[in-house]
C-alpha cells in the first residue's frame, strides 16, 4: 500500500518524474510545488483548528458540567415541591369528605315536590295575612264613609280582594314549586362539583412531578449532547484533512490508473475526468484564468457539514480498486451543484479542494471570534 502523505505521494524522482513509496514509479510529471505548499498550508490550517476546537471544549466542560447541576437541582426541588403540593391537595381532600358526603346526601334525599309544598303553603299564607289586613283596612273606610257592609258596594269590593287573591296565592304557588326546583339542582351541582374538584387536584399535582423529572432527564441529555458537539466538529475537521491528504495521493493515483487504461484500450470516463483535473493543474497560474469571483465561506462550510465522509472500496472494474476515504459525488452535487460534481458522477478535485479551503477560512474566523470574545490568547 502506499503511504498516505502528502510530500511523500508527490516526491520528485532524481532525473525527473515522480516516486510512489512501495517501489513502483510512474512516469508522471512533478505537480505544481505551489500545489503541494497549498495542500500542506490547508492541512496545517485545519490541525490547528483542530487543536483550538479541542481545547474550546475542554474550556467548556466546567460550565457545562456547573450548568448541568444547576438545572438538576432545580428539577430536583421543583420535583419535590411538586409532592408537597400533591400530599396537601390529599390531606384537603381527607378533611372535605364529609362534607361531601352531607352534601350528596342532601342532593340525594331532596324532594322537590314536598319542598315546593312547603313554600307554597308559607307563601299563600303569607299572601292570605295581607288580603286579610286589606279587607279589615277596606271595612274601616266604608263605616266611617256609612257604607253598610251588606250593601252591593261593599259585597262588590269584597269579591274583587277575593279574586285578586286567588291569583295571587296561585301565582306565588307556582313561583314557590320553581323555587323549588332550583334548590334541588343547586344542591346536585354543589355535590357534583365538589367531587369532581379534588381528584384532578392529586392528578395535576403527580403529572407535574412527572414533568419535572422529565426535564432533569431532558437537561443530562441536552449537557452531554453540548459537551460532545465540539469534538464532533474537530472529528468532521479531522475527516476533511483526510480527504484532502488522500486528494493530493489521488491524482497522481488517476494519473497511473488512465496510463493502464489507456494502453489497454480501455480509456472510460474515469480516466477522462482524470486527465481534465491534470490538465486543469498544470494551469493554476492567476495569469490563466479569468472571471475570477469571491467564494462565500460560510456558504461552503454549511455545505461541507451536509456532505457525509465515507472510506469505501471500488467495485471490481472500476477505479484504481483500491481503498479510499471521501464524499460520493452525489452528496457533493446535492449541495454544491454540477459545476464541483459534473452530473453527480465525478467530482472536480480543484473547485472541492478550493471549497473546502473557503469552509476553513470561514470556521477559523468564526473560532478566533469565539476566542477573542471570551478574552482568551491563544489555544
Amino acid at each position: 500500500m502506499f503511504e498516505m502523505l502528502p510530500l511523500g505521494a508527490f516526491e520528485p524522482r532524481p532525473g525527473g518524474g515522480m516516486r510512489f513509496h512501495g517501489g513502483k514509479g510512474s512516469s508522471a510529471p512533478a505537480p505544481d510545488p505551489r500545489l503541494v505548499d497549498a495542500q500542506v498550508k490547508s492541512m496545517g490550517i485545519q490541525d490547528d483548528v483542530i487543536q483550538r476546537m479541542m481545547a474550546q471544549s475542554d474550556e467548556m466542560q466546567p460550565i457545562q458540567k456547573e450548568q448541568l447541576q444547576f438545572g438538576l437541582d432545580s428539577a430536583k426541588t421543583a420535583f419535590q415541591q411538586s409532592q408537597d403540593d400533591r400530599a396537601y391537595a390529599l390531606e384537603r381532600r381527607g378533611q372535605l369528605t364529609g362534607l361531601q358526603d352531607k352534601m350528596i346526601s342532601d342532593a340525594k334525599s331532596f324532594d322537590s315536590g314536598a319542598r315546593g309544598n312547603e313554600l307554597a303553603n308559607q307563601a299563600q299564607a303569607d299572601v292570605g295575612q295581607q288580603f286579610a289586613n286589606s279587607r279589615d283596612q277596606t271595612a274601616r273606610s266604608m263605616a266611617r264613609m256609612g257604607i253598610n257592609p251588606n250593601s252591593g258596594k261593599s259585597l262588590a269590593i269584597n269579591g274583587q280582594l277575593g279574586v285578586a287573591e286567588a291569583a295571587a296565592k296561585a301565582g306565588v304557588s307556582s313561583s314557590a314549586r320553581e323555587s323549588a326546583r332550583a334548590e334541588g339542582y343547586a344542591l346536585t351541582d354543589r355535590a357534583s362539583n365538589a367531587l369532581a374538584g379534588y381528584p384532578s387536584m392529586g392528578m395535576g399535582t403527580t403529572g407535574a412531578a412527572a414533568g419535572f423529572g422529565a426535564s432533569g432527564v431532558g437537561l443530562a441529555n441536552a449537557s452531554l449532547a453540548g459537551r460532545t458537539a465540539g469534538y464532533g466538529l474537530a472529528a468532521q475537521v479531522a475527516g476533511q484533512m483526510g480527504t484532502n491528504a488522500t486528494g493530493m495521493y489521488g491524482q497522481q493515483a488517476n494519473y497511473q490508473t488512465q496510463a493502464q487504461q489507456a494502453q489497454n484500450g480501455l480509456w472510460g470516463s474515469l480516466g477522462t475526468i482524470g486527465g481534465m483535473a491534470l490538465s486543469a493543474w498544470a494551469k493554476s497560474d492567476v495569469n490563466a484564468k479569468e472571471d475570477i469571483q469571491p467564494v462565500d465561506g460560510n456558504q461552503a462550510l454549511q455545505a461541507i457539514r451536509k456532505i457525509p465522509i465515507s472510506k469505501w472500496n471500488y467495485k471490481p472494474g472500476e477505479g484504481d480498486g483500491g481503498e479510499h476515504v471521501g464524499p460520493m459525488a452525489q452528496d457533493v452535487q446535492s449541495q454544491l451543484g454540477d459545476q464541483v460534481a459534473p452530473g453527480g458522477k465525478a467530482i472536480d478535485l480543484i473547485s472541492m479542494n478550493g471549497i473546502a479551503m473557503a469552509a476553513i477560512k470561514a470556521l477559523d474566523k468564526k473560532v478566533s471570534s469565539i476566542v477573542a470574545r471570551r478574552g482568551t490568547k491563544g489555544i
